[in-house]
């Protein structure tokens, strides 16, 4: 007569095989720190990431946009100041009868040394490359700060190169009549500088504001993936608990099953 298991024991066994693939998926969740996600969930899981990184992206060009203003900024502070220096020197030099050849010839040597100096300033106020440079050109450089691939803002360049070719500053004040140009065209030339300067501040203005709407952004596109894949260890480890207690119940009522089958056969015998 051939054996065969009955209902009881064929529901036990599913119990036991049902319990210990919850015992490995439980144990496997507290493992990985997140919570099993079926395909659907899974697929939002994946664009949500993406999304916060196309953010984390965006946060990291307008660093380096600021990181650009600040050096043209940095240079454009110590051109001002140099050209308030050449212009004290050229009002100096100015002065007919009160300044003699020789003084003027040394005023003038220390004049074209600072123009250098501002040449020097202008050209060298740019991060990674002279194409990052707010200060010397009129290029507009542009920075996306969408994810539509469309969207950007664009920091023009202020040109003060143009600026110091008009200005002549090369002209030098060795005569009294030069110097009182270069008074004129060194008031003009420390306007530019102004200008820029604000142009300059108006662009951090606009880049912190950038950089806030994109942090908020990344922010919530992290806290819904977050969200999505946190596990509540203690509820997972009372889980666990009792699915190890329900499994060594499910073992005992295996056992005595086993055992009153064995007794049975043995009658057969």
């Amino acid at each position: 007569m051939p054996f065969t298991f009955s209902p009881l024991q064929i529901t036990l066994a599913n119990s036991v095989k049902d319990v210990q693939n919850d015992i490995i998926s439980t144990q496997n969740a507290l493992a990985r720190g997140t919570a099993d996600l079926n395909p659907g969930e899974q697929g939002v899981v994946t664009r949500l990431s993406s999304q916060a990184a196309g953010y984390t992206k965006i946060k990291a060009n307008l660093t380096v946009a600021q990181n650009i203003i600040n050096v043209g900024q940095t240079a454009l502070g110590s051109v001002s100041d140099i050209l308030i220096q050449m212009k004290a020197l050229a009002t100096q030099s100015q002065s007919a009868g009160l300044v003699d050849g020789t003084d003027r010839a040394s005023l003038n040597t220390s004049f074209q040394q600072l123009s250098t100096q501002v040449s020097s300033l202008i050209t060298n106020a740019s991060l990674n490359g002279s194409t990052n440079n707010l200060v010397s050109g009129a290029t507009a450089l542009s920075v996306t700060v969408n994810q539509d691939g469309t969207s950007a803002m664009s920091l023009t360049g202020q040109g003060i190169t143009a600026s110091i070719t008009t200005a002549s500053l090369a002209t030098g004040i060795g005569t009294s009549s030069n110097a009182g140009t270069m008074i004129t065209n060194l008031d003009t030339l420390i306007q530019a500088v102004s200008t820029a300067q604000a142009n300059l501040s108006a662009y951090t203005v606009g880049v912190t504001a950038q950089m806030a709407n994109a942090t908020g952004l990344e922010s919530g596109l992290n806290g819904a993936v977050a969200s999505m894949t946190a596990i509540d260890s203690t509820a997972l480890q009372t889980k666990l608990q009792s699915l190890n207690n329900q499994q060594s119940i499910d073992y005992y009522l295996v056992s005595q099953l086993n055992t009153a089958s064995a007794a049975i056969l043995s009658i057969f015998r």
